[in-house]
């Protein structure tokens, strides 16, 4: 069975590939004061700091 690729070389490489730079690295693994508000709204607060940390 032939299998189609989704997404070219670069795009999977760029999707899974671990940043190499602080503020890349920054921007992917903190969460902003959007995601924080999000957090503190929710019914379910524990429910996300179980999960994040």
């Amino acid at each position: 069975m032939a299998t189609r690729n989704l997404l070219s070389s670069e795009q999977r490489t760029r999707l899974f590939s671990i940043p190499a730079d602080l503020p890349e690295m920054a921007r992917h693994y903190t969460l902003s004061l959007n995601d924080l508000d999000f957090i503190k709204g929710s019914r379910h607060e524990s429910v996300f700091y179980v999960r994040l940390g």
